[in-house]
Formats: structure tokens, C-alpha cells, sequence
């Protein structure tokens, strides 16, 4: 299913969600670029954790993640407290909304049986959420490809850890193995 710069609602994304969850028919699902308030993903990332179904689940250019800038749901709060604690509230609260993104989408990793490819470009992974993803794909029942480019957090030290992590092997690797297959082939054959 594709729904590509759909401008879905967030009502519209509740109902996607609850159909997800309801349906073994969808098999791979694309809605990249809609642009809504990261809290309406976690219906639908709650939907998606539960998914058996999902092979291809492209998420990109979406923000995911909540900051300071999309803390609107805070606001009628925020004028109850005093000016000293507020930005300590804010960051307490929307760390407590981060961390449930995390854990939904470290769920969707690690319990999903069918999922093989995730692209979640562009949607505002801090360094320590893309290492903690990468930790997350160590137990990952059939995932083959991850897409985390164009976040803040894929620093070099974060790609570092997740490809120790993970044991991935970089083109240099490959055409290294490649080369040594080919040396050993070639014994055999002189032998």
C-alpha cells in the first residue's frame, strides 16, 4: 500500500492503524512524506508492532520524534507550572513520548517474523536512538535491509557502533571477501 505525500489526518492514520492491525493483507506499506505531528504515529507504530504481516514498511521523511518544536500538546500545561521548571517538564515529557516511539519501533525490529526491509530516513533519530536501533536489529527475526540516513544521528561514531554491532560488512569488506573466495577457488581448482 502506498500512500506517499497522502496527507493522511491523523484520524485517517488511526483508521490505517487499526486496519493494519486487523488485516494480514497488507504486505508492505509506504507513507513517506506526510507530514503530521509525530504523536499520530504511535497508533500506528502500536499497530505495526503487533503486525505479522509487514515484509517492506517505509517511514521516511516523517518526524517521528517530538522536540521542542512540536510540543503544542504541552502548552495548555505549561502555563500551570512556574518558569523555572517548565523546560525541565517539556523535556521530561517528551522524553516519556520519545522513549514509547523507541520502544514501538524496537518492537517492530525485534518480533516482527516478516520484516525484511525498514527506511526510516529523515526522521529525526537522534545518535543515541540510531544506536540503540542498532543494538535492537542484533535480535531481528528477518530484517536484511535498515535506512536511517539524513537523521541527526547518524554520526559516524553511531554508524561505527551499529556495524560492530551488528557485524555488518562494508563494500571494502565484501570485495576483500570476494577477493579471498576467489584465492581459494583458484587453489582448489590447482590442486
Amino acid at each position: 500500500m502506498s500512500l506517499v505525500d497522502a496527507k493522511i489526518s491523523e484520524s485517517g492514520l488511526r483508521i490505517l492503524g487499526e486496519y493494519i492491525g486487523s488485516t494480514r493483507k497488507i504486505t508492505e506499506l509506504d507513507i513517506s512524506w506526510n507530514t503530521l505531528k509525530p504523536r499520530a504515529y504511535e497508533v500506528l507504530l502500536t499497530s505495526l508492532s503487533q503486525s505479522r504481516s509487514i515484509t517492506h514498511l517505509n517511514l521516511s521523511w516523517n518526524t517521528l520524534f517530538e522536540d521542542e518544536n512540536h510540543a503544542e500538546d504541552y502548552k495548555k500545561e505549561e502555563s500551570e507550572i512556574k518558569n523555572d521548571e517548565t523546560v525541565w517538564y517539556m523535556q521530561v515529557k517528551l522524553n516519556a513520548f520519545n522513549k514509547s516511539v523507541i520502544n514501538l519501533l524496537s518492537e517492530i525490529i525485534k518480533k516482527n517474523k516478516s520484516l525484511l526491509h525498514l527506511n526510516l530516513d529523515a526522521t529525526g533519530l537522534s545518535e543515541a536512538t540510531v544506536c540503540m536501533i542498532g543494538k535492537t536489529m542484533r535480535r531481528a527475526k528477518s530484517l536484511l535491509s535498515i535506512h536511517l540516513s539524513n537523521n541527526p544521528g547518524t554520526s559516524p561514531r553511531a554508524v561505527k557502533t551499529i556495524s560492530e554491532t551488528i557485524h555488518a560488512y562494508t563494500r571494502k569488506n565484501l570485495l576483500h571477501q570476494e577477493f579471498r573466495l576467489k584465492q581459494l577457488m583458484s587453489n582448489f581448482a590447482n590442486d
